[in-house]
């Protein structure tokens, strides 16, 4: 049986570089996206993403760059959401962020993309992300 550090060092075997979704360029042809998790934005209230001129601008499927920031005195594991041009929209959850923090502090390719968006209903739901790794 594979142990979880066992499945991390394998999940990790494909891909080594910089945390996450900030380089420029395609995706590669033939590769493959390794689902991890789809969740919605925590704290997106709270940050730039609210504001009604930037709600406007995001789609489903926009590219976010992913930044660990483990200095976070809430949370070790943190994982700020932002979007392309650098405005942040809020954390991975807490509760739903330790596989995604160990991958990234492990400097794997992490990539992430809005996903569930609801701009047209005023956001009665936040926004979500998808995040998956690029092997």
């Amino acid at each position: 049986m594979m142990g979880r550090r066992s499945f991390l060092c394998v999940l990790g075997t494909g891909v080594v570089l910089p945390l996450i979704s900030d380089r420029d360029g395609p995706n590669r042809p033939g590769d493959r996206r390794v689902h991890l998790i789809d969740v919605y934005i925590a704290g997106f209230r709270y940050y730039e993403g609210v504001k009604p001129e930037v709600a406007r601008s995001l789609r489903a499927g926009d590219d976010v760059i992913l930044r660990r920031e483990p200095e976070n005195a809430y949370d070790e594991k943190a994982v700020e959401v932002y979007t392309r041009s650098g405005l942040k929209l809020g954390y991975l959850p807490r509760g739903d962020n330790t596989v995604v923090a160990s991958l990234a502090d492990q400097d794997i390719d992490l990539r992430a993309e809005l996903c569930f968006l609801d701009s047209g209903a005023g956001f009665r739901e936040w926004p979500g992300v998808r995040v998956y790794q690029l092997i």
